[in-house]
């Protein structure tokens, strides 16, 4: 059975974790952040608990109140864009979300 896009999506979302940790060098700059990262995909928030740089295994929440410090939001072709392994030309950007002002970043106080 083929994935769907959305899908695929999710499964990139799913693998962020080993790729930061895998880095020594993110670890490192990261060893004082302690925050909860939501990551929207449409209406699906991802959320990625960091602990002293290290990225836990992430967990779907609840669109209506997920509790995260800040959330990246885009909808899923948006996301299809930034995950391209070259962008399209006319993106002139790392975040071509941004650049169709499809996405917004916002922080979220909900503790």
């Amino acid at each position: 059975m083929t994935e769907t896009p959305f899908e695929n999506l999710l499964a990139r979302a799913a693998a962020i974790p080993a790729t930061v940790n895998a880095r020594p060098d993110i670890l490192r700059r990261g060893r004082h952040l302690h925050a909860d990262m939501g990551l929207a995909i449409d209406e699906t928030v991802i959320v990625f608990r960091i602990n002293g740089g290290v990225m836990e295994t992430p967990a779907i929440q609840a669109p209506v109140m997920p509790s995260c410090d800040f959330t990246i939001r885009a909808d899923a072709d948006a996301w299809a864009v930034f995950w391209l392994p070259k962008p399209p030309p006319g993106i002139m950007t790392s975040w071509p979300c941004c650049a169709k002002n499809a996405c917004a970043s916002r922080a979220v106080c909900s503790r």
